[in-house]
């Protein structure tokens, strides 16, 4: 008979519990957290930081460009971190409630949720 490893057995966590906080606040990494992985959780801060700040101000930015029509529309720094961190974290919140759904989540011991 083989041996169960701990990556075979069902984890403790909820995996509707994770989908809602998923679907919820997946861009604040509830469900990372709920599931205890921190790292990750506060790698999704981490991008909703650097959007918000960056979207911050390119958003005042931008209402300046349609305030002045001499100013210059070229694509600035904080344009590309505010769309590449939007792009991040919607692709892996996407990915996420799909892992969900089919059942291939997993918590901070790779254990597959119930």
């Amino acid at each position: 008979m083989a041996r169960r490893t701990h990556i075979d057995m069902p984890s403790h966590k909820s995996r509707l519990v994770a989908l809602v906080l998923c679907v919820a606040g997946g861009y604040l990494g509830l469900h990372y957290f709920y599931v205890r992985r921190y790292w990750r959780g506060a790698a999704n801060l981490f991008l909703l930081l650097g959007l918000v700040i960056a979207s911050r101000v390119f958003g005042l930015r931008y209402f300046y460009i349609f305030r002045d029509p001499t100013v210059d529309a070229l694509v600035h720094w904080r344009e590309i971190v505010a769309v590449a961190c939007a792009a991040i974290l919607g692709v892996t919140w996407i990915l996420d409630i799909v892992f969900l759904l089919k059942g291939r989540f997993r918590d901070y011991r790779r254990c597959v949720l119930r």
